[in-house]
């Protein structure tokens, strides 16, 4: 079953199609039991599994690293049910 895990808000620069603004994330955790059935949403966004350590250097965004440490403690049990707090993105 799908779980909340962080609500992000993140600012958005203004370009020739829209001004700047805010955008919110709302980021669940899914597990799956065929992990090699996964499709990517374009090629512009490829998949690959990877290590919480591998996937802390892969992301600089301090929103992404709490995600990170969000879902690890949660796969380890050691997450409870209401202590999911926005936090702000850069």
């Amino acid at each position: 079953m799908p779980r909340l895990i962080q609500v992000a808000v993140v600012p958005v620069p203004g370009n020739t199609k829209e001004p700047a603004h805010l955008h919110g994330d709302l980021r669940y955790v899914m597990a799956t039991s065929s992990p090699d059935a996964i499709v990517a949403e374009s090629v512009d966004n490829p998949l690959r599994w990877c290590s919480f350590a591998e996937a802390e250097t892969l992301v600089g965004e301090d929103n992404l690293q709490t995600l990170l440490v969000r879902t690890e403690e949660l796969l380890r049990g050691q997450s409870g049910t209401s202590d999911i707090e926005p936090t702000a993105g850069r």
